[in-house]
Parts: C-alpha cells; structure tokens; sequence
C-alpha cells in the first residue's frame, strides 16, 4: 500500500502526497504539530520511514517537486492559465495573479497536425496532467482561450480522442473561465525559441567558415608521392601506442578514385588498407627516391 492510500484520511485537509514526497501544511504552528503528530503516528504504525537528512520542520516556505510552495497557499484555490500556438502550447500556475510555476511543452510528431481546437484542448489536458498533484484534491479556476471547454458536455459528437480527454477531467473539479492573458506567456516562450535557434544556427554558420578557412584543398595526382598520417584505428589491437610514429613514407599513389580518396602503394609489411582520405596525405616535396621511413616498432 502506497503512502497516498495510507494517508488518505489526511489528504485535501493538511497533506499532499506524490509517490514518496508527503507535504505537510497548516494554518498555524499550534495546529502543524497537531498535524505533525497525525501523520508521523500513522507512518510508524505503517511501519514507513522518512530519511531524516531530507526532511524540513515548522517552515513557511518549502521547496516541493521542484517549486517553492508557500503552506497557507493550499487554503486558497488555485489558478491555471493555458494557452497553445502552433510550435507549442504553454501553462502557469497561480494564486492570486501571482504565479507559482511554469510548465511549456513543444509539439512533435502527430500533434503538429491537431487543429486549433485540439491544440487548445492539449494544452489544458496536459497542464493539468503536469500538476495533477497539486489539482487533485480541490476546486481550481481554469482560464483558457478555449470556449468550447465550456460546452464539452453539449456537444452531440464527440471524437475518441475528446473522449478520452473528457474522462481525464471529469477526475478534477474545476471552474472555467475564458480569457486572453495566457497567450503572452506563450508568445514569450516562442522569442525565447526562436532566438535560441538563431544563435544556435548562426554558432554552427561561424564554426562552418573557420573550418572551411582552416580547411587545406590538396588534389593529387597518380604518381604523386606523399606521408601517409596513421590514424589509430589502422593499428591492429595492442600494437598502438602513443609513442609510435604516426607518418609514414613517401608512398606513391596508385589511383585516384576520387578528390577524397587515392589509393597508396604500401610496403609489404605494413599491414592496413591501401585506401586513404585526403585528409590524412600530407605532400612530399622532396626526392622520391628518398628512403621509406617507417613506424617505429615495426
């Protein structure tokens, strides 16, 4: 048995339960200890242990799944704003016009394709998924730009999908009301957006350039002689070491099988793949006749 189930009596009067997290809160110290007392005398009949390390007494602010939560906001009801664009839909959570929480969410796959009215309808079925934990127990004030809200139940058809949606809130109590105000806080989270995409596009614009000036456009020719570069994963295992030489030649190109690729004309006892990028050819101007100078350890 979970500890929601076991402190259900509490649940809605001084408790919030989400899985292993318990909140306890009261209208004043006196009545927290009362409260205290109720709940830990149930989780040791229960035989359930709190880590003392994590745990928080007499305090008027706490920090909760991730939020700051003042104790005397769970006697005031609580206000859910959302809204929904095409690139991403959007929530804040509220008491008195003073916002607790933000929740924002950025449409993928098949939900890109939801028309206007099931945009708007996921944004408030997933607001309320996403602080379920804090709806739950009491009545809460919905505002939402969506009007069809109001009249769900008026409609004579109703798609699976609404279906589903519908069932979800009937779990809660709420109270609907319609407005615009929420759409500012969405619109601010699409700057936010699109301008971490633009400097994101313009880092990768920048990098692009300085490669492309460091970049070295070298063309060889069959017959040409070059140093070949050993990268590490032409060494067979336990024959790599950061000591050995990692250049070797001159070596001919045989062939050129394309501006990226030629094919070099090893020694016998060098034993990788006679193929090489460009990358790794460094030009030799010097004699070919010069000896070949292989890795050491060979």
């Amino acid at each position: 048995m979970g500890d929601g189930q076991i402190l259900r009596p509490f649940i809605g009067r001084c408790v919030v339960v989400y899985f292993d997290d318990i909140l306890i809160y009261s209208a004043d110290p006196e009545q927290h200890l009362a409260h205290l007392r109720e709940v830990l005398s149930v989780l040791r009949r229960e035989k359930l242990y709190a880590a003392l390390k994590k745990c928080v007494f007499m305090r008027s602010e706490v920090l909760f799944l991730g939020y700051i939560v003042a104790a005397e906001d769970f006697q005031q009801p609580f206000e859910l704003h959302s809204d929904a664009l095409k690139v991403g839909i959007g929530a804040v959570l509220s008491q008195n016009n003073i916002p607790i929480a933000f929740f924002s969410e950025k449409l993928t796959g098949a939900k890109v394709r939801y028309n206007t009215y099931d945009v708007e309808f996921y944004a408030v079925v997933q607001a309320i998924k996403h602080w379920r934990h804090y709806l739950f127990h009491k009545e809460f004030i919905l505002y939402t730009d969506h009007e069809a809200l109001k009249h769900l139940h008026s409609q004579d058809k109703v798609s699976a999908r609404h279906a589903s949606w519908v069932a979800y809130l009937e779990r809660f109590t709420l109270v609907t009301r319609v407005h615009g105000k929420a759409a500012d806080f969405v619109h601010g989270l699409q700057e936010i957006h699109e301008a971490v995409q633009n400097n994101l596009k313009n880092a990768a614009m920048k990098y692009k350039a300085v490669a492309g000036r460091r970049r070295r456009h070298v063309e060889f020719e069959v017959g040409d002689f070059v140093w070949a570069v050993l990268t590490k994963d032409r060494f067979s295992a336990g024959n790599y070491h950061k000591l050995a030489a990692r250049k070797i030649g001159p070596v001919e190109i045989v062939e050129k099988i394309n501006s990226n690729a030629y094919r070099l004309k090893l020694p016998s006892h060098i034993r990788t793949a006679d193929v090489f990028n460009v990358k790794h050819l460094i030009p030799y101007t010097g004699d070919s006749s010069d000896e070949f100078s292989p890795p050491r350890g060979e």
